[in-house]
């Protein structure tokens, strides 16, 4: 007989109203509504309990899924059908039975459920992966990013960790050692794989946290951001911390982490930079107690010293900044770093309204803007190919999509637009920008345009924001051309049958900037992928 504690009774009796709260609001409201936030409200729990007993989301589902599995196999008599079987005989019973259960959830939950955010639902991480699986596929992807036009290839989180692998979210960070299980080649192999295939190679790295689950932490407690004799406040995965830079001695590992890299790989192209956790923990364990009100002062004199030694020596680098995000869309980083991320919201609709607003402080050659999958993973919305490729066209275009999961279709558009952004990026990226519609003036479209110092060439962008059938929408006038000047028009990114009626004409710059050019509402396409996200991108050029 199974002999229990009141404590772990009274936590299991936690873990199921957790359990029964997600499922409610599966069950009434969705997938899109199954947040954290919303779990703690239903189950009358807080946040800090729902992290004690899963330590993400993921977990959660995990265990969500196991819970309706065992009520299933329950119902369907599972014991009475094993009962007596011979061990493979019960194998292929509990298949039977693990497929019979995916029928009955269905097919929206599966989709839902089994999504690229649920890492603890790939199976790829549950089990010890085998060298020639993993290692067969970065030159496949290589080769398919090269074929599309790509420049460069980036391996984002996940590469590194020793004694603790980083499996998940909650380990490594700190431990800068590549995971051989997971490239048995190293980085070596990669970089070798980039040059063959004509690409460049960047990679991930989070210098400024570690995690209370990493040799680092181990090593040296003393150097994350903490009130001394107070207990921390842990981030991301239930573990993450920030290193202190205030400390000379942080300074120099950080430093280190990137010298490390691009002195021992001095091939590799480009670092994202990223910091997923804010300063929680308000206290510092180098600070003395009279200076602790300089916390934020000294960690960001610390990150400067740090970036402008990385700089002295690293000029050529590309360096990304992201924090969690765009939390760290400012001036200051822009000493040191190339470009940062706007957002992890890379649905091309909302990117048209943030990208707008960004513009007014940072130029486009600083906003990395990439061509994500749909569903979009924050705001699931499905927009077309051409219509995100239009919005990420109008900054720093990067790829955010498997080519492995794209069609010949999707493969041969993409091309085709990665090598016009290459045509037109010295306009996009180094040209003058005007603002045409707001997205925030109600009109139904956005618009926006790029012009050279010459007024040579100009990129125009029409996004239609309205959904409603026959919506009235004014004509665009353009800006910042000359006058004088005839311009010859070119769209971009073609997915008509018929090209626009200006296509291949020259107007007048006083013509264009007092008249405009009137866009259709919609694309002349087939009937089978018509849709009501219609885009334009057109290239100036002057006779």
């Amino acid at each position: 007989m199974e002999l229990t504690t009141p404590k772990q009774v009274q936590t299991q009796e936690t873990k199921q109203k957790i359990y029964k709260a997600a499922s409610n609001i599966l069950k009434k409201k969705g997938y899109a509504y199954l947040t954290v936030s919303n779990i703690c409200a239903a189950a009358g729990v807080s946040n800090g309990t729902f992290f004690y007993h899963f330590k993400t989301k993921d977990e959660l589902l995990v265990y969500y899924n196991f819970q309706k599995f065992a009520e299933f196999r329950k119902k369907n008599n599972f014991d009475d059908a094993v009962a007596g079987k011979p061990f493979d005989e019960r194998i292929i019973i509990f298949y039977y039975y693990w497929s019979d259960y995916m029928v009955d959830v269905g097919l929206d939950f599966c989709c839902n459920y089994y999504n690229t955010k649920n890492y603890s639902l790939d199976n790829r991480r549950w089990h010890q992966r085998q060298p020639a699986y993993v290692w067969g596929y970065p030159d496949s992807c290589l080769k398919e990013a090269a074929d599309l036009g790509m420049e460069m290839f980036v391996m984002d989180d996940g590469w590194f960790g020793k004694k603790y692998p980083r499996k998940t979210d909650n380990a490594a960070l700190g431990d800068w050692v590549v995971d051989t299980e997971k490239l048995p080649d190293g980085i070596e192999g990669l970089l070798r794989d980039a040059k063959k295939n004509g690409v460049k190679f960047g990679i991930w790295i989070e210098p400024e946290m570690t995690n209370t689950k990493s040799e680092l932490y181990e090593k040296h407690p003393d150097w994350v951001i903490k009130a001394p004799k107070r207990d921390a406040v842990v981030g991301r995965g239930g573990t993450q911390l920030v290193l202190d830079l205030g400390n000379p001695k942080v300074q120099d590992f950080v430093f280190g982490v990137v010298d490390d890299l691009l002195t021992k790989y001095p091939e590799i192209a480009y670092i994202k930079w990223d910091a997923n956790m804010a300063i929680m923990n308000h206290g510092s364990q180098y600070l003395s107690a009279a200076d602790q009100s300089h916390l934020y002062i000294a960690y960001h004199q610390g990150f400067a010293k740090v970036i402008d030694r990385i700089r002295a020596k690293y000029k050529d680098v590309v360096i990304q900044c992201c924090a969690s995000g765009g939390a760290r869309a400012n001036w200051g980083c822009l000493r040191g770093f190339d470009e940062f991320w706007v957002s992890d919201n890379t649905d091309a609709l909302q990117r048209i309204y943030m990208q707008y607003g960004t513009s007014y402080f940072f130029p486009a050659i600083a906003m990395a803007s990439h061509i994500s999958a749909v569903p979009n993973h924050t705001v699931f919305r499905t927009t077309s190919l051409k219509y995100r490729i239009d919005v990420a066209m109008s900054g720093r275009l990067g790829m955010e999509i498997q080519p492995k999961n794209m069609t010949d279709e999707e493969k041969a558009l993409c091309r085709k637009a990665i090598s016009e952004y290459k045509e037109i990026r010295p306009v996009v990226q180094f040209g003058d920008l005007y603002r045409l519609v707001s997205p925030y003036d109600n009109q139904g479209l956005s618009s926006i345009m790029y012009v050279s110092e010459a007024k040579d060439k100009a990129v125009f962008y029409w996004w239609k924001l309205a959904n409603f059938y026959n919506v009235h929408l004014p004509i665009v006038k353009m800006a910042g051309l000359d006058a004088n000047k005839m311009y010859k028009v070119r769209e971009l990114d073609v997915i008509d049958n018929t090209p626009l009626a200006c296509e291949g004409k020259s107007y007048s710059g006083k013509y264009l900037m007092e008249h405009g050019l009137e866009m259709p509402l919609e694309h002349n396409v087939d009937w089978g992928k018509k849709n009501d996200w219609s885009s334009r991108v057109l290239y100036l050029e002057a006779q």
